[in-house]
């Protein structure tokens, strides 16, 4: 396998607009959970996406999420909490792609120690979650409290459930699990056609477990831009499926690496414009 700075250009070419359409196809499908609470251009919706995962790239715990929100939710003059709910509904759709992504891997290969029974607990208790404040939320949120911080629990609950509104709808609900779909199909054609870039030939099955196992690092916390778990648990996926560790290891580095650039390029200048600062007195 060659190193990271002899990757066939057209192959990298290639990965970078299959990466790019998956933010794409995110940004509709965050409009289309946003669409309640009013409109937003795709162009916007992208660029605060980016700009989002650069932050989650240079700070940890995840604070991109709550970057973008407060970005998106002043742009469209709506509650913070309503902007969150949507994010959370994402995470419900990402997580019903990767338990079935999971399902698939796992028949093809048997032996893997894979998280897919990890990944059916969470499902099940996000979508019970979700379904519980769809159910309550709204009505918890009309009560009258004595207690002020009560009342403001109440109402940023009853906020939260805005952003939830769209999986209260089962057609809605399915247009979110198929926009996840097409989420991740493009991230995983971009992860096997710049493994190729590099000499390695990844089948369906390793590709998906590469990307299972990187989702698995990249939600223990670690460092910024979840450098050291990302590629850990990114080369451990690939030698199951047979990659030589130092093989695996390369390209891994160099597929962070890549997309640590793409997301920098259209991150970084929204950040020069806005600033954390000037964010944060938009609420």
């Amino acid at each position: 396998m060659k190193g990271m700075w002899h990757a066939k250009l057209p192959f990298v070419i290639a990965a970078a607009i299959l990466y790019g359409l998956a933010f794409v196809f995110r940004s509709i499908r965050w409009r289309f959970l946003l669409k309640p609470m009013g409109t937003i251009s795709l162009t916007r919706l992208f660029f605060a996406l980016m700009f989002g995962f650069f932050i989650n790239e240079v700070v940890p715990l995840r604070a991109g999420e709550l970057a973008r929100a407060l970005l998106v939710a002043g742009w469209m003059s709506i509650p913070l909490a309503s902007c969150l709910g949507t994010i959370v509904a994402e995470r419900l759709g990402d997580l019903f792609v990767l338990f079935t992504v999971c399902l698939g891997v796992s028949a093809n290969l048997p032996g893997a120690k894979l998280p897919t029974k990890s990944l059916a607990l969470a499902l099940i208790l996000a979508v019970a979650a979700c379904a519980t404040l769809i159910r309550w939320g709204t009505v918890l949120s009309k009560i009258q409290l004595k207690n002020p911080w009560l009342q403001k629990t109440t109402r940023a609950l009853g906020r939260l459930v805005e952003g939830l509104r769209q999986l209260g709808d089962l057609r809605n609900a399915a247009w979110l699990f198929l926009s996840s779909i097409a989420v991740w199909t493009f991230d995983l054609l971009a992860m096997n056609v710049l493994a190729r870039g590099f000499g390695l030939s990844l089948s369906a099955t390793g590709t998906g477990a590469l990307i299972i196992g990187i989702a698995m690092g990249v939600m223990v916390p670690a460092a910024p831009g979840y450098i050291g778990t990302y590629e850990y648990f990114g080369k451990k996926t690939l030698q199951l499926v047979g990659v030589p560790t130092q093989v695996a290891l390369t390209y891994v580095v160099s597929l962070h690496f890549f997309q640590m650039i793409m997301i920098a390029a259209f991150g970084l200048p929204v950040l020069i414009r806005f600033g954390i600062p000037r964010l944060a007195k938009r609420r």
